[in-house]
Order: C-alpha cells, then structure tokens, then sequence
C-alpha cells in the first residue's frame, strides 16, 4: 500500500487554452527533467565495508535490502512523460470553477444522462512478472502528490482538497463488487472519509456504487485512475468482464477520468471482441516493459550497482563470465536480480564460504527458484507466450538432471541432421543445463563437444 503524499497547491499558470485559468491543472507539478526524474526515484540500498564484520544474522537481514532496491531505465522516463500528460488531458473541460463543469457534474451526481461531448484517453502499461511494471508505475507517482489542498486561487476563496489519482488492484476473482469497495477505500484511504463503509451495506447495489465513484471522482477532481493487475479481468464469471469494462468505459466517456492499465501480455487479451473498449484502451500511449538486454548500459548499470553490495566476508570481483552467468539465470529480469543476490548472501553466510560465486550462483537458483526457474527456462527459449506470469514452462531440465538433460541432446545431435531452427534450439537447452547443474568434467567436455557440432551445423546451414 503507497503512503498519501499531501502538498499545499502551488500554482503555474498554463499556456494551454484548454488548461489556463483551471486551478486543477495548475496546481499539479511541472513536468520534471529526465536527470532529476531519474534521481528522484532511485532506491539504493545503503551499504559501507565495515558492515561485513557485523553478525552472520545482521549481515543476512542487511542484504535483504537489495529486495528494495529500484534502478530507473529509460522506459521510466517514457512512462512518466505520457503518465503526466495523461494528468493534463484529465483536467481538460473540467475546470471546477467554469459553470458547465458545475452544471455537469450536477447531472452527474443526479445520475442524469451525460452527454458524451469528449472523453478522457487511456493508457496501458504491460510487461511480464518481474519485469517491473508495478515497480515503475508506483515509484513515478512518488513525483506527484496524491493530495492537492487549495485555500485560494487568483486572489478569491477557493478551498477544497483535489486527489490526483487513485490506485486499485483488480481482485483475484474479478468480482465487480470488491473491485467498487477496492476504489471506494483507495479515495478513504487517502482523503479520510468513510465512502467503502457506507457502501458495505448488504443491500447496496454494484450499481450503486459505481454511480457513487462516478460522482465522487467528479467531486474531488480526480484525474487518473490506476488500475494494477488488469489481466484478472480475464477471470471474471461469464458477463462481468464485460460489465467492468463498460465500468471503465464510462469514467473515461462521462466523467472524462483517464485510466491507466497495467498488467501481464494477458491484459491486452481482455479485449477480444470488446471493439469499444479496444479502441479506448492504449489512446494515451501503449508502453511494453521490456526486459533489460544483456551488454546494454542499463544492464552494466544494475549489474554493478548489485555486485558491489557484498556483505559476504570473501568479495569477489565480477568477472564477465559471471556477469553472463547472472543474466542467464535472470533474464535481465531486475526482481529475477535482486532476488538471487538476497538469497546468495543467505547461502553464502549460512554455509560459511562466505563467498558469492558461480557455483553457488547456480545452486541458489536451481534449489530456491522453484516454479519460476522453469520460466525462466522459456525465456532463453523466446517463448513469450509461455511464461506470462513466470509459472509456466516445460520440464524438460527438470527431469533426468544433468546426466539424463546430456544424453537427450546427445541423442538428438546423433542424427547428424540439423535444421537451424533445431541447431537454436538445442544450443538453448545446453545453455539451461549450463544454468541449471554443476557440472562434472566429463559433462563439461560433452557440453563443449555437443557446442561445437552444433556451432558447427548451424554455420553450414546459413552458408548453404
């Protein structure tokens, strides 16, 4: 749950027609610089040498701050330019002080038919599990207050409390009911009022208290709806997805709120056969977080940032093999990261080595990785359809160990003839068992061997 940041309103006159004179817009903060943006939402975990002779207990509980830890990538920084315009467009025609804006949201709360004159645009933000999406979108909100309170505005009174945005997990089981009192509680939570336990009342209608939303949303001039999880629509009971996306379709249409949608790949399968809401989702911007590449700046970055967090009593120095190791295990996945590193200084200061290395790299993730380790499986393999969540993935590592993985491939490269597709392919699974096993010599020798046919093939093939 994110703390509820209040600022005093601070005006900067806009030189958009459509924004001047509106106190809403002109109280939210100015678009920042990229540098300063970066800055402001790093979180480094905090570390000094000397800390290495603490106890084995206090150094263990000191390297779970790695599991804090946030490195801003450029993708941040396209998140926060289209996140803060979409808090711009929010506001357009719906200046609190105009009288149409008034009359409006009168025929709102009264629950009359709105006309649709305009509506709000939507975002959608989606990348699989671990690649820091929710990290993102939450961290960037720390550069906008969620509580703006006004006392006056151009020399007249003008006093009220403006909330910026709301966040809102769709439930598990896509109940529009939960997902209602889950808004209601996120508006309570920060302004202070009593909304979600008006609303529990066992004969409130769902409809009820979307209308209740609609007007409060209205009310305290929200700008941006966040809705996290968004793939769970897809297991909504038969009708309720299509009710809770005509829900959203109606804060962008009538109260002209934008909502922001985050979510796995599946999220944008919660659309199939629903045109209307198809078209609105991803108006204001469609933003796939990717994973970090290996060799690129932002992976030398974070790589570095990690390694140099040791509270082992034996530092190692990072090799490339190592920093090739790392990526293969991870994926380039920064929770991937900072999860095998925490649980390495565990390994390590627990088993008394007291040093992080590749051996003990591999055992950390083939014995702790469970479920997620035959994911990552798939993403050597560039299924992306087939690790969605990280929980899926084949078991063809998992059964046999390295001996039994060995002999399949061995059997397959006995053949003699390869396509390149097959050749990628198996060079994949050698990578996993690199990954997954401590070899002995003779299966190093075979790996080597089998590498080398492979390698072989497959440059024949492309000279072909």
């Amino acid at each position: 749950m994110m703390p509820v940041s209040v600022a005093t309103a601070e005006y900067t006159p806009s030189t958009l027609p459509e924004l001047a004179g509106n106190p809403y817009a002109e109280a939210l903060p100015p678009l920042r610089p990229d540098r300063e943006v970066i800055k402001a939402l790093r979180v480094l975990p905090e570390f000094t040498p000397g800390e290495r002779e603490l106890p084995a207990e206090d150094r263990v509980a000191a390297s779970q701050r790695l599991l804090r830890c946030v490195v801003p990538t450029r993708q941040y920084l396209e998140v926060y330019r289209k996140l803060h315009r979409l808090l711009c467009s929010g506001y357009v025609e719906r200046n609190p002080l105009s009288p149409e804006t008034v009359r409006w949201h009168y025929d709102l709360a009264r629950n009359r038919q709105v006309t649709e004159t305009s509506s709000a645009e939507s975002m959608v933000v989606c990348g699989i599990s671990g690649a820091g999406k929710t990290t993102l979108v939450r961290n960037l909100l720390r550069c906008i207050p969620q509580v703006i309170e006004h006392d006056a505005y151009d020399g007249a009174p003008f006093k009220c409390r403006q909330l910026v945005y709301v966040c809102v997990d769709v439930p598990a089981d896509a109940s529009r009911r939960a997902l209602c009192l889950g808004i209601l509680d996120a508006i309570d939570r920060a302004l202070g009022t009593g909304h979600g336990r008006e609303y529990r009342k066992p004969k409130t209608s769902v409809d009820d208290m979307q209308h209740a939303i609609k007007t409060l949303f209205g009310t305290y001039g929200v700008a941006v709806l966040l809705v996290d999880e968004f793939q769970n629509l897809s297991l909504a009971r038969a009708g309720g997805r299509q009710a809770l996306l005509q829900f959203f379709d109606s804060l962008v249409n009538e109260v002209r709120v934008p909502v922001v949608q985050i979510g796995t790949p599946a999220a944008i399968r919660v659309y199939e056969d629903q045109f209307r809401s198809a078209r609105r989702a991803g108006t204001g911007g469609h933003v796939e977080i990717d994973r970090i590449k290996p060799g690129s700046e932002e992976w030398r970055i974070l790589i570095q940032i990690v390694w140099q967090r040791q509270w082992v009593r034996r530092p190692a120095e990072l090799t490339q093999k190592l920093d090739d190791l790392v990526y293969d295990l991870t994926q380039g996945l920064p929770a991937c990261v900072f999860r095998l590193f925490a649980l390495a200084h565990e390994a390590a200061i627990s088993d008394g080595s007291e040093r992080i290395d590749a051996q003990l790299l591999k055992r950390v993730y083939k014995e702790q990785f469970g479920l997620m380790r035959h994911a990552l499986q798939q993403l050597r393999r560039g299924r992306s359809g087939a690790y969605e969540d990280l929980v899926e993935g084949d078991r063809f590592i998992a059964s046999g160990g390295a001996a039994g993985s060995i002999r399949r491939i061995t059997q397959r490269v006995k053949h003699g003839q390869f396509a390149p597709d097959l050749c990628r392919e198996l060079l994949t699974q050698i990578r996993d068992v690199e990954c997954e096993f401590d070899l002995t010599p003779n299966q190093e020798r075979e790996i080597v061997r089998l590498k080398g046919v492979l390698g072989d093939a497959l440059q024949g093939a492309n000279h072909a």
